[in-house]
């Protein structure tokens, strides 16, 4: 009881602190009772008027919800008359004790002196504050919230520094002015005049717009204010000087007259982009032209159609693109030298007609790269194919709008014809079937046995990936006797394979190409070394046929440059870190094929080992893999880079299933029929003495042993 006999109450409180700084504080009385969450928040932000002295207070049955902010307010300024407050408990105590240390800490003048950022983390000057670790850790908690409230990141605390160390933290000060001051931005003119205008303005109560006149643009502010507010000239010169202070767009010379600045495009650009959010976060206030705020709406449109001067079926891909570039502006066609212009005057906002436009000038200057790169003739049909061409010229439709169609890139149909033509794998130019080959091919074989031919001419490598009955075996022999019937291939071409499958090859190729010369180079008595070079160069082969297992214990290959490498089931290396695919990697051949029915099973490093096989270097080294495509794909499952990853593999791979319709391969429907067999007397008996005895070593064999017996 008080010399008055007012209650002086005592809180006891247990307070929690989750790991992002926030807290749940719940009370009791000195009687031990437990005091209701929602009267506590009166007590607590009893000198808080944001919160409304506690009526917006967050509660729940567990107590009060504050954050650190919050909770050092409580222990800011007057303090509550008739209550006192204390911790439950020990710990309780000690973070009371800190959070009173903060308040007095953040209420001294020079705080933000003694505050640094060191990578990334906030420092204190523990020389000069004299902080324990509790009370660091709040108050790093403190301007972490501050910062985040007013819609900042982090990072950007060491720019705010100098401001904050010369006129604390914005916002906090109160200003009993009738007016308000702030900055306002002006377009030029006139479609000549290239400078805005950045100037302070002083908003009355009835929100006109005052400047001085320009006989005294560089009087003080004292002599250039109306008399009417002569008096407020000191807070008007501390108020724009603080707003002053975060200008990172323009350098403005210290004085103590109203700013009056002209600005260039680019400066505009730093202004709207870097500046104008920390004062809108800060609550300064800026005046823009209306249309600057959409702006952004408005772009300038490239498009771009490619031709080439000839479309020969196979020389075509090393022809050079042309380019055909039209610009336009919120509709209207610009000429190539307007554009050009703008690029030289390094011009971002312009004005067309009644209306004006903003332009990125990085974009403009991307752009004009990529024009100078393709009219200087750097890319091919060959770069197109296998999109090795910058990302910003994607082929579409010359229908087709994109949602951000800063440049539409689209090509002649001649060209998009002859690229579809390769890409589908249709049309291409006919090796003819060699005259040795003893079987009669499907369309759809001749096909393949084309592609591998002409992917032969370009030294690309190939993957063949047919269902399993396509007659993958058969397109590769016609290749071979296509190749072997050249004068100038010499060397012999090997194919890896499976040992149980290497008895099929000798067969298939004897069968279906007796004229080809074959060499089985497997089993403990094989030729090596110098024996196997002197049987190359005696018998001649035309193809050597091989196992994994042999390849990979056996360095005897490795010596000779193949004319062709087939791998038979090319899945067998993709564990691309396993001795085997590290062995065939490493042969030598003029040309690589993979034969596969599954390119892929389970995960994108089996597609690079097959591709780093057929077409080396074609993806970069694993790690370059990695980041370009496996983790946005496997992990963020990115639909873009699907379709660029499709886009690069489709060139090389040829792939057709057994339902599809184009093979035309009238296959009846499969057929499912369930034939029951009864055991015998003896088998039933047999059968049931196993499943008791099994029982039985169930109960009494250990865990180990039990799951051994699985």
């Amino acid at each position: 009881m008080t010399k008055k006999g007012t209650l002086n109450l005592h809180f006891d409180l247990s307070i929690n602190r989750n790991a992002l700084g926030s807290y749940t504080v719940s009370a009791t009385d000195s009687s031990g009772r437990s005091i209701d969450p929602e009267r506590l928040s009166s007590f607590l932000f009893f000198n808080n008027e944001q919160a409304m002295y506690g009526l917006l207070a967050t509660t729940d049955e567990k107590g009060v919800h504050l954050n650190t902010n919050d909770f050092i307010q409580v222990f800011s300024g007057k303090t509550h008359p008739f209550a006192t407050f204390g911790g439950s408990a020990s710990e309780d105590e000690d973070h009371l004790t800190a959070l009173r240390e903060a308040a007095n800490v953040l209420s001294e003048t020079d705080f933000w002196h003694h505050v640094e950022m060191d990578a990334g983390k906030i420092r204190f000057d523990e020389d000069k504050l004299n902080l324990s670790v509790f009370t660091s850790m709040i108050l790093h908690d403190a301007i972490r919230e501050k910062i985040e409230a007013s819609g900042m990141r982090m990072e950007q605390l060491p720019a705010l520094l100098p401001h904050l160390r010369e006129f604390g933290w914005p916002g906090e000060s109160v200003s009993n002015m009738p007016m308000r001051v702030a900055f306002r931005l002006t377009e030029p003119d006139a479609e000549t005049d290239t400078e805005w205008l950045l100037e302070t303005v002083v908003v009355s109560e009835r929100g006109t717009h005052w400047t001085p006149a320009v006989r005294k643009m560089n009087a003080d502010i004292a002599d250039a204010l109306p008399a009417k507010w002569k008096d407020y000239a000191d807070e008007i010169s501390e108020k724009q000087s603080e707003m002053v202070s975060f200008l990172r767009s323009i350098e403005v010379e210290p004085g103590n007259r109203f700013l009056s600045m002209p600005m260039s495009d680019p400066e505009v650009r730093i202004f709207i982009q870097e500046d104008l959010p920390v004062f809108q976060s800060f609550g300064f206030p800026v005046i823009l032209p209306a249309w600057l705020k959409s702006v952004t709406e408005s772009k300038m449109r490239v498009r771009t159609s490619a031709s080439v001067q000839s479309y020969r079926a196979a020389a075509g891909l090393d022809e050079v693109l042309s380019f055909d570039w039209n610009f336009s502006l919120a509709g209207k066609e610009i000429d190539k030298d307007s554009f050009q212009k703008l690029v030289d005057e390094n011009r971002e906002y312009i004005r067309s007609g009644d209306e004006w436009f903003h332009i990125d000038p990085l974009w403009l200057k991307r752009i004009r790269e990529l024009m100078e790169q393709a009219d200087s003739g750097e890319w091919t049909v060959k770069d197109l194919l296998f999109q090795e061409i910058p990302e910003e010229i994607i082929p579409i439709d010359d229908d087709e709008e994109s949602d951000d169609p800063l440049l539409a890139f689209s090509m002649k149909q001649s060209l998009r014809d002859y690229v579809d033509m390769i890409s589908n794998k249709h049309g291409l130019p006919d090796a003819g079937v060699p005259a040795n080959l003893k079987a009669e091919l499907r369309p759809y074989q001749i096909e393949g046995y084309n592609w591998l031919v002409f992917m032969r001419e370009y030294n690309f490598g190939a993957c063949l990936a047919d269902d399993m009955g396509l007659g993958k075996t058969i397109q590769l022999i016609s290749y071979l006797l296509n190749i072997h019937a050249r004068p100038e291939t010499v060397a012999p071409s090997l194919i890896i394979c499976p040992t149980s499958v290497l008895g099929n090859w000798q067969k298939e190729i004897e069968r279906f190409a007796p004229t080809l010369v074959v060499h089985t180079h497997y089993g403990p008595s094989r030729a090596k070394d110098e024996e196997f070079e002197k049987l190359v160069a005696e018998r001649k082969p035309d193809v050597i046929l091989s196992t994994y297992g042999t390849v990979t214990h056996d360095e005897t290959l490795g010596g000779t440059v193949f004319a062709s490498i087939t791998l038979d089931e090319a899945q067998n290396i993709k564990n691309m870190q396993t001795k085997q695919s590290r062995a065939i990697r490493k042969l030598h051949g003029d040309h690589q094929i993979a034969l596969t029915g599954t390119p892929i099973e389970n995960r994108l490093s089996e597609l690079w080992a097959i591709f780093d096989f057929i077409h080396k270097g074609y993806f970069g080294s694993f790690r370059t893999f990695t980041d370009q495509f496996i983790i946005p794909i496997e992990r963020d499952d990115s639909e873009l880079e699907k379709r660029k990853l499709r886009a690069k593999i489709r060139p090389f791979l040829l792939r057709r299933t057994k339902n599809d319709p184009d093979l035309q391969l009238n296959l009846p429907k499969k057929l499912e029929q369930n034939e029951y067999c009864p055991l015998t007397t003896e088998q039933a008996a047999l059968y049931e003495s196993f499943i008791e005895d099994t029982k039985f070593k169930l109960d009494t064999l250990t865990g180990f042993e039990r799951k051994g017996l699985f």
